[in-house]
């Protein structure tokens, strides 16, 4: 009862309280570009149950999920080029380091150029399930903050291993419908002021990540298509080099109209980062795939989701470590720049930390979430 109360309290506390219009907007004139700001606040109720308690036992929770503040600064020359730059702050109550991602353009007819602390082009190419679901995007949302994934499952869809590392990355234009992109990343542990020259840290480096994709429309329904692959040197913590080399593929692919949407995709992770004697004992990084089915009209949205990941683990560790998650998310727009979603995940997870004696967690997840964006 206590749950339901908590929990349903912090879902209308927004609807009732909020009553004015949030969007980002232009904060002034820099001596070079124009400046504006938005940002972005998430605030979660959850309850959750699962087998594997330690960590989880109290069975509900609220979480400032997000808190940040992107600035953008942008003007265009003479001759049509766009050039800019964005950053974004971290300004949540536990954030250890102040700005997510910092980085730099330059747009024209040639495409787009990016240099900074972003994801590569196989984040912003790869197509997945997820990318119809609405609300927090069920299985790709909050699951993993309340449910136990151990030490070795697959959680989750995400095909990018450098993140916010500095790279530089290029996307051509648009031509009959397809795109590619490139990325090139030096080290994946270097951001910022750090230039991560060191070889024995443990880090991927000299990483690529490239990706294609197709966006059309056929009567008025809009077809894309992507598929990317990353790859980079893998080394130990000795700094050397391990026979498991980063190489991440992903397919993947969605339609939508008439406010119906559906996406699914698939991604291998290889070897990557396994020594040779992992690999000979049949040892991978596993692979996982996910399909999504969604449909909106006016301010509401609901969809569902299902997501499956398989790790096969060496011999002598027990069986290979899986997670199925199903996932039912809705959202409603309350006003502009504020929406409310409910989500709720049913998660059979098995060998969670690849061991010869399984462990193996069930559970659900129940998350009523307020999302601000301004």
């Amino acid at each position: 009862m206590l749950q339901k109360t908590l929990l349903g309290t912090t879902f209308l506390a927004g609807a009732i309280a909020f009553s004015g219009v949030a969007e980002a907007g232009s904060v002034g004139t820099g001596s070079n570009m124009f400046v504006k700001m938005g940002g972005t606040f998430r605030f979660h109720g959850a309850s959750y149950s699962q087998d594997i308690r330690p960590g989880f036992t109290r069975g509900y929770a609220f979480h400032v999920d997000e808190a940040e503040i992107k600035i953008s600064a942008s003007n265009k020359a003479d001759n049509g080029i766009k050039y800019g730059v964005v950053v974004e702050l971290n300004v949540n109550t536990t954030d250890t380091k102040s700005a997510d991602e910092v980085y730099a353009y330059l747009k024209g007819d040639f495409g787009q150029i990016k240099m900074g602390d972003e994801d590569d082009v196989t984040d912003k190419m790869s197509i997945g399930g997820h990318k119809v679901l609405v609300g927090r995007a069920g299985y790709d949302g909050d699951v993993g903050d309340y449910f136990n994934f151990g030490s070795d499952a697959i959680g989750g869809p995400g095909v990018d291993e450098t993140s916010d590392a500095t790279k530089i990355s290029y996307f051509s234009p648009r031509m009959n419908g397809f795109q590619f992109g490139v990325s090139f990343t030096p080290d994946d542990g270097a951001n910022g002021a750090s230039f991560g020259e060191k070889d024995n840290d443990g880090d991927y480096e000299n990483v690529w990540g490239t990706g294609i994709n197709y966006s059309g429309k056929f009567s008025g329904v809009k077809v894309k298509l992507a598929a990317t692959y990353e790859y980079g040197d893998s080394e130990d913590s000795s700094g050397n080099e391990t026979e498991g080399d980063l190489e991440t593929v992903s397919f993947g692919g969605s339609v939508s109209g008439n406010g119906f949407g559906l996406a699914a995709g698939f991604a291998d992770f290889g070897e990557k980062g396994l020594s040779s004697s992992k690999i000979a004992l049949g040892e991978t990084k596993g692979s996982y795939w996910s399909v999504g089915v969604s449909y909106g009209v006016g301010p509401w949205g609901v969809s569902a989701g299902y997501f499956a990941s398989e790790k096969q683990q060496p011999t002598g560790s027990g069986s290979d470590t899986t997670v199925d998650i199903i996932s039912l998310d809705g959202e409603y727009k309350v006003f502009d720049g504020y929406k409310i979603g409910a989500s709720l995940n049913f998660v059979e997870a098995k060998n969670i930390n690849g061991t010869a004696t399984a462990v193996n967690n069930e559970g659900t997840v129940f998350i009523l979430s307020n999302m601000f964006k301004f």
